[in-house]
């Protein structure tokens, strides 16, 4: 099922070598968790902007939690939950 994955992880953790924290960042103040369909990581960007969140999940995690699935989708292109919509991207809020 998962046949793909090994090739995938070795070839991410290559791409990896030889990385180096940009100016201000932390490495070792990012957390990441894991589990079998959901994985979440919150990067120490730097003392100002603190961190940034990032949220990986499947369809069979997406099914089991609609609701903050949806959220978690909308909040990828719109900060403001409060927002009714219906403009673009870089437009503002009415």
């Amino acid at each position: 099922m998962y046949s793909a994955h090994p090739q995938a992880h070795g070839g991410a953790l290559r791409r990896l070598e030889g990385f180096e924290a940009s100016k201000g960042r932390d490495p070792e103040r990012t957390l990441i968790r894991q589990g079998e369909h959901m994985a979440q990581m919150s990067i120490h960007i730097d003392g100002f902007f603190g961190y940034r969140q990032w949220f990986f999940f499947d369809d069979v995690w997406a099914a089991a939690h609609p609701d903050l699935a949806t959220s978690l989708m909308r909040y990828g292109v719109h900060w403001d939950p409060r927002c009714p919509g219906g403009h673009g991207y870089f437009e503002d809020c009415r």
